[in-house]
């Protein structure tokens, strides 16, 4: 089984699936360091989705990108 790339850098304070019929819906609000480039950020997210994707038939993934150093970025 594949996991997400994780550190003490990385968070994922909303993580929420959902069911419609045969298609599944993820959203998940994820939190990196202000100082990633906006290239580093779009590659983990390119990631999370290409793994889900990967994993799940029928999906359609949200993803959203804030700075972990922001306190209005834990507030979901």
């Amino acid at each position: 089984m594949e996991q997400f790339i994780t550190s003490d850098q990385i968070a994922y304070p909303a993580l929420r699936t959902r069911y419609a019929g045969a298609r599944r819906f993820m959203s998940v609000h994820v939190l990196v360091p202000g100082q990633w480039s906006v290239q580093q950020g779009y590659d983990l997210l390119e990631t999370i989705e290409h793994r889900n994707k990967a994993r799940f038939d029928h999906i359609d993934i949200e993803t959203h990108l804030e700075p972990i150093e922001d306190a209005a970025s834990w507030r979901h």
